[in-house]
């Protein structure tokens, strides 16, 4: 309810911005994906990716990452720590090791919802937005259950330092897949 109640505000608010409600074609479905590879998934996903960077306060790639095994059960930061800890500790920028920094397990609707174009803003962020929107939406039709994963130094309630970023889900082989970057918080 609060979503909807969300959309009018904002159809309300900026009417020059067209509206499009989430459909079931949007989201994949355990069918969609198996009839899927892994390797159609990542050639739809890393197409998008192409050139974008994930702003704060360093500009990082956004990079395809794939576990060797498949999930056993729901995926989980656990899942994340125990598949990726080479990406993260080989990485030049990211806090390390991995298997000792706190996790943060986001919503993925949640923190997609961050990334929506919104007229009269900033050309740049507008850009950005896009290019952002259309990676987030690759994942969602590409991937089962995507969320996202931070990892990085606990300061008080929040992370801070060089966090590991994580936009993951199940892909049809059952693994792990989905982008890999870094987003400097202090």
């Amino acid at each position: 309810m609060k979503r909807i109640a969300l959309l009018v505000a904002l159809a309300l608010a900026v009417p020059s911005v067209a509206c499009t409600a989430e459909t079931d074609a949007d989201v994949a479905t355990e069918d969609d994906l198996t009839a899927k590879s892994d390797s159609a998934a990542e050639a739809a996903i890393t197409k998008t990716t192409k050139d974008v960077y994930f702003l704060s306060e360093s500009d990082h790639a956004l990079v395809w990452v794939k576990s060797a095994k498949k999930l056993d059960g729901y995926l989980t930061a656990s899942d994340v720590k125990t598949q990726f800890g080479a990406v993260t500790d080989g990485d030049a920028m990211a806090d390390k090791p991995l298997a000792g920094l706190s996790a943060e397990t986001v919503a993925f609707e949640t923190f997609a919802g961050r990334y929506k174009p919104v007229a009269g803003e900033d050309a740049d962020n507008f850009a950005y937005h896009q290019q952002m929107t259309k990676v987030l939406s690759a994942v969602r039709n590409n991937l089962k259950n995507p969320k996202v994963i931070r990892l990085g130094r606990k300061s008080g309630n929040n992370l801070v330092g060089a966090i590991s970023v994580y936009i993951v889900g199940t892909l049809p082989s059952g693994k792990i897949g989905g982008i890999f970057t870094v987003s400097v918080e202090t």
